[in-house]
């Protein structure tokens, strides 16, 4: 979910379409480009959604969904009731069919302040995470195939601050 459809063209079509370049079209059965959704051959589906909340403040898009999972890039974009009504459609199958992972919501951001620090990275850092919930602190400078080059460059273009938090992952600097 990102929080607007722009955005959702110009980001994540774009790398699902890598991925899929890349060999998951072998299990692609087809792609509804009116609705992003991409139906796989052993029947899942994936359906990439913008939050829209400008213009629906009631999140009415998310009313009798039911998924077994879902993801959020850049989850500090949207709002937290986009991320409760979501969390709240995540439903499991696994009783009624075997063998099904359990549901699972997965979000990712950078370091930024408001409620994703307050929800998620406050709570991780006292220990009062639920206990089915994870934190998993990640840097740039985690991913082996981006150069130091490209980390001196955002030193270099970026104030101190930005630099912090995006590539140090710094949530306190201010």
């Amino acid at each position: 979910i990102r929080k607007s459809l722009p955005t959702l063209k110009k980001t994540l079509i774009p790398s699902f379409f890598k991925l899929y370049h890349m060999g998951i079209n072998h299990y692609v059965e087809k792609f509804n480009s009116q609705d992003y959704i991409v139906y796989y051959k052993n029947g899942s589906q994936i359906m990439f959604m913008a939050e829209s909340y400008d213009t629906d403040k009631e999140l009415n898009r998310f009313r009798g969904l039911e998924i077994n999972g879902a993801g959020f890039d850049e989850i500090n974009e949207c709002q937290e009731d986009t991320f409760n009504v979501v969390n709240s459609r995540v439903f499991s199958y696994s009783h009624l069919i075997p063998n099904q992972p359990k549901p699972i919501v997965l979000a990712t951001c950078n370091p930024s302040t408001g409620w994703v620090k307050e929800k998620f990275y406050d709570r991780w850092k006292d220990d009062t995470l639920p206990s089915n919930w994870a934190y998993i602190p990640s840097k740039i400078t985690d991913n082996p195939y981006i150069p130091e080059s490209a980390i001196e460059e955002l030193r270099a273009t970026t104030t101190s601050l930005i630099f912090e938090r995006m590539v140090n992952g710094d949530w306190e600097v201010r």
